[in-house]
């Protein structure tokens, strides 16, 4: 007698018609469905699609796939076909995971997983159509399976199905309380009904509470501009630029998948996520997994390796790099060099390094990386002129890389080669033209001989790319405090208090952007406005008697008449100790005058 298929967990006899996805799903994984008669046995096994061709896979697929297959031959349970769809789901065998899956969700009516993973794999092809009617069908199975809310609204918001869109992100936010995703899907809903001051509103509510939400920081940064408010926008790109790559609402049944997974190419692809996103061991494990299931594949070993030196880990670098080498023999690619001479000059380990890049180039002479990473360690080892050589080899094998130009510039500067220096910083900035380093040395440069419509573009550029680096703020500072300056002295005030304002909003720690600012705010009559500055210009330089005489008058105006008087006293006394007695008589004059 034929064995019943039934649910080992519950006991219950699965009924009704079996529709299996065969012929063109299994072809191109788009379906022609059939209808199968009653629940036999037999004709349940020959709807099942057999295991795949895994000969290219590893031998630990092949184990798992064998097995699973014969869980499903014995015993035609929802767990055994469950299992046997997520590894074939899990390993990119699409059209046999959408037959697997179409088969549990026509005979096992109450779980929300069959139709969940069946989206995923109808939205990987392409048919939205479908992929919102399995997310439709999910939550009416498990309405509290929140991801599939959220992608139910990204749906509908992506096809202007507002009114649903809402519905499905309202729905999430009761089910997963303050979500980041869903309140950023709601304020996208109002920017698209132009409700500005709503969407800034909530977005604002939204950064505050998850500071770590890079989208957010991106779209209000977005808004800021669209208002003209410069420096908000820098500090919400810059925040959002540090937040990270946007990471993916969590999904523990997509999770579930990766404990299935055995191709090295799809675990790598996992790790490198996991590691962008910050999140468990940063996708350690996945790699490790990965070179399980490809031992002999040294780029496995080399992103392995990558990895470990992103994660400050040299030393483990070295072994698994190590191992890379001795499988790419004999010719290892340029990346098994570069990354081992890395590793070991991270580990302190000079001679290696050097020796290990003098391989590397006996193979791929012509590679400026390793000509850039023999210049590195021969810097390091104090070797300057050798480095120059190197760094110079690099530089005629490829004129404008980066790296091999801002290296060499910075040799040549230490040698007073100036003009030659500057040559290459510019030339560091052509293929990267946000490349800090150069950018910052630059700006400082042309800063320090005066040029400062040459560091114009430099400093510029240098705030929207770096925003938040206090280097960065500074230099940008300095330079709006050298061109108001500049525009004082053309007698255009407005022009030269507006640049003070800028560079103090960058950096309130420069005294002389501190009293300009304060001096310029007084001249305009912002007289409470003024207090602040030049109480921190007489903090930072309590021994200068201008700061006493400007803060006394921005008291004055404010009736705080005592701490006016006794500035004014301090400033008349300072004053005189330092010579300057105009500025001791004019301090005197107004002292009497308040004391009337």
């Amino acid at each position: 007698m034929a064995k019943e298929l039934t649910d080992s967990r519950s006991g219950r006899r699965w009924a009704g018609p079996i529709v299996a996805a065969v012929g063109a799903a299994t072809a191109a994984g788009i379906g022609a469905y059939f209808v199968l008669p009653a629940p036999a046995s037999e004709q349940v096994q020959s709807a099942l699609p057999a295991p795949p061709d895994a000969t290219a896979l590893s031998p630990q697929f092949q184990a798992a796939l064998d097995q699973a297959w014969q869980a499903v031959q014995q015993d035609l349970s929802v767990d055994a076909l469950a299992d046997y769809a997520r590894l074939l789901h899990a390993n990119d065998f699409a059209a046999e995971a959408e037959i697997s899956w179409r088969l549990l969700l026509q005979w096992d009516e109450d779980d929300g997983h069959w139709p969940y993973y069946l989206s995923h794999l109808r939205r990987d092809a392409g048919d939205i159509g479908e992929v919102a009617a399995q997310l439709r069908e999910t939550v009416i199975r498990n309405p509290s399976y929140a991801p599939a809310w959220l992608q139910l609204g990204d749906l509908a918001y992506k096809s202007g199905q507002t009114v649903a869109a809402e519905t499905a992100y309202t729905r999430r936010l009761e089910l997963v309380p303050g979500d980041p995703y869903a309140r950023l899907g709601l304020i996208r809903i109002a920017l698209r009904q132009d409700r500005r001051a709503d969407a800034t509103e909530a977005l604002l509510a939204l950064t505050h509470d998850h500071p770590g939400f890079s989208t957010a920081h991106n779209l209000l940064a977005q808004l800021w501009t669209e208002r003209g408010e410069r420096k908000r926008a820098r500090e919400a790109r810059w925040t959002g630029q540090q937040a990270g790559r946007f990471a993916e609402a969590d999904d523990p049944w997509i999770e579930e998948l990766k404990a299935f997974c055995y191709r090295p190419d799809r675990l790598l692809f996992l790790g490198m996520k996991a590691f962008q996103n910050n999140v468990g061991d940063r996708g350690v494990s996945l790699y490790e997994k990965a070179i399980a299931n490809a031992p002999t594949d040294p780029n496995a070993h080399v992103l392995l390796g990558d990895l470990y030196l992103k994660l400050n880990q040299p030393e483990r670098a070295v072994d698994v790099l190590q191992e890379a080498r001795r499988l790419d023999q004999p010719a290892p690619a340029l990346s098994v060099f570069a990354s081992l001479a890395n590793a070991l000059r991270q580990t302190g380990q000079l001679e290696s390094a050097a020796n290990i890049v003098d391989e590397g180039l006996t193979v791929h002479p012509r590679a400026p990386e390793l000509w850039v990473e023999k210049g590195i360690t021969l810097r390091a080892g104090g070797r300057t002129p050798a480095a120059i050589e190197a760094f110079s080899r690099a530089l005629e094998l490829s004129p404008n890389h980066t790296e091999a130009n801002f290296n060499l510039a910075v040799l040549r500067y230490d040698q007073e080669e100036t003009v030659a220096a500057l040559s290459h910083f510019d030339r560091a900035l052509i293929l990267q033209p946000s490349f800090a380093p150069a950018l910052t040395f630059l700006a400082q440069y042309h800063l320090s001989t005066g040029d400062l419509e040459i560091a114009r573009p430099l400093v510029m550029r240098l705030l929207e790319a770096h925003y938040g680096v206090p280097e960065v703020k500074r230099t940008g500072a300095m330079w709006y405090l050298r061109a108001g300056m500049a525009a004082l002295s053309a007698e255009r005030a407005g022009e030269a208090s507006e640049y003070f304002e800028s560079g103090y909003e960058l950096d309130s720690t420069i005294a002389d952007l501190a009293l300009n600012v304060g001096s310029s705010r007084l001249g305009a009559s912002r007289f409470a406005e003024a207090v602040s500055p030049l109480e921190n210009y007489r903090e930072m330089r309590p021994e200068d008697p201008s700061g006493c005489f400007f803060l006394a008058q921005a008291y004055l105006t404010q009736q705080r008449r005592r701490e006016a008087r006794n500035l004014l006293a301090q400033g008349a006394e300072l004053a005189e100790s330092q010579g300057n007695s105009r500025l001791a008589q004019i301090c005197r004059s107004m002292l009497q005058q308040t004391q009337r």
